[in-house]
């Protein structure tokens, strides 16, 4: 998760295995000895960690209805179907996702629910296996409880605001 420029946004990879494993050495433990004959037992000691041979597989970005972001989802949304069109086609589609079968034989998934925008390119399922029903009717998240006020201060700064006069004003009566 990174906050930039007020943008809130996550940044997914997804590797074909493990990136790294643990080492050991191997230390033999006798345990007891009879006559000739011993029992023993081997303790594994943590040595380290290696990298595995692993490839990223798939990648993603989800950016939320937070911050500078509030209120354009879906605008954001078009920007990024805008994009894919340029390096795929259109398999699926509905109002708040849309699966691409990109040039290179990889997929793209492009979600919207109402309050994020998710993207995840890369060796997805097959296209006929992709549900996207769940964002059909897809819409943003509408409650104003949610506006990041600390950033619309900083837009819209108190310098313009005229304070009210607070002084008490006598008033009289005459006749």
């Amino acid at each position: 998760m990174k906050d930039v420029n007020g943008v809130i946004a996550a940044v997914c990879f997804y590797f074909s295995g493990n990136l790294s494993r643990q080492t050991y050495k191997t230390q033999r433990i006798i345990d007891y000895e009879f006559d000739d004959y011993y029992w023993y037992h081997d303790n594994k000691i943590p040595t380290g960690y290696v990298w595995n041979k692993v490839t990223p597989n798939m990648f993603g970005v989800v950016i939320s209805n937070e911050g500078r972001m509030h209120g354009k989802l879906r605008t954001l949304f078009n920007t990024f179907t805008k994009k894919f069109k340029e390096i795929g086609t259109i398999a699926k589609q509905n109002n708040g996702a849309i699966v691409f079968s990109l040039k290179n034989g990889m997929r793209a998934v492009l979600t919207m629910a109402k309050d994020k925008v998710s993207v995840f390119w890369g060796d997805l399922k097959p296209v006929k296996d992709i549900d996207i029903s769940e964002y059909k009717d897809a819409c943003e998240e509408d409650d104003l409880s949610n506006i990041s006020y600390g950033y619309l201060n900083e837009l819209f700064p108190d310098k313009n605001i005229i304070e009210a006069d607070t002084t008490a004003v006598d008033t009289v009566v005459v006749d």
